[in-house]
């Protein structure tokens, strides 16, 4: 990782400037986003729409949930695979995921929470996670749009994929390694849906794989995501249709 030639991972700055539709900012960073997603399939989209309060709330909150009895966790199940509670068999607290499905509804959203404290002590879990999940949707959105907009997609096209997403909000919970150890927890993969964006913690360790073949660290900004290209992106960035209108935000 101290290799010189590592390349790093290109920044797009999201400020309200670059969010006004027509505008010459808004070309710039459209641009900015295709190029970015061709030749690195991710890039680090600065947004300081998600407060730093925020940010540490939904991440107190996270710790919370947590913190909840294995046996707890596990009520959280779907019947898609990987939405649910998913733990390390021989020791849950190497690797925990737990999934919240139409995350920007705030119904759905008040459902998880009551399962996972029925006697009501959730702290506000469900307006604190709610916000940001409402955030960062309207992030994935204007990245949809100029993905879209730069391949020529008609706009209406554009707006019916949006109309039809799903926001699957991912939790991702990781034992932390002991000094000087290098642990592989989640393996290398892809998503099969339209676009990722990862909300980090204050811990690093996420890398990226280039078209080189080249692994990168990424190291995040201040107020930054990264926003990841999904296997469905390629389908209908040219306007057809895919099985796989989901978006993941994981906060990991």
């Amino acid at each position: 990782m101290d290799n010189p030639k590592l390349q790093k991972l290109p920044v797009v700055n999201f400020g309200q400037e670059n969010l006004q539709h027509g505008t010459k900012s808004w070309s710039l960073a459209r641009n900015e986003v295709r190029h970015a997603l061709e030749e690195y399939g991710c890039f680090l989209a600065v947004y300081d729409a998600v407060s730093f309060k925020l940010r540490d709330s939904v991440f107190s909150a996270l710790e919370k949930l947590f913190d909840l009895p294995v046996e707890t966790k596990k009520k959280n199940t779907s019947d898609t695979l990987f939405f649910g509670y998913i733990c390390d068999d021989r020791d849950p607290s190497i690797r925990e995921n737990m999934g919240i499905e139409n995350s920007t509804d705030i119904e759905e959203v008040k459902k998880f929470s009551k399962l996972m404290w029925p006697q009501g002590n959730d702290d506000n879990f469900s307006g604190i996670i709610h916000e940001c999940a409402n955030l960062l949707s309207e992030l994935e959105q204007v990245v949809i749009r100029m993905v879209f907009e730069s391949y020529g997609v008609e706009k209406l096209k554009c707006d019916s994929h949006i109309d039809s997403i799903m926001y699957v909000l991912r939790f991702n919970n990781y034992k932390a390694p002991g000094v000087d150890e290098k642990t592989v927890i989640a393996p290398p993969h892809t998503d099969k849906c339209l676009i990722s964006i990862l909300a980090p913690s204050q811990v690093n360790g996420l890398e990226v794989n280039l078209k080189d073949e080249q692994w990168i660290p990424v190291d995040f900004l201040p107020s930054s995501f990264v926003v990841m290209a999904g296997d469905a992106l390629m389908f209908c960035r040219h306007g057809a249709t895919t099985e796989y209108d989901l978006v993941f935000i994981e906060f990991i």
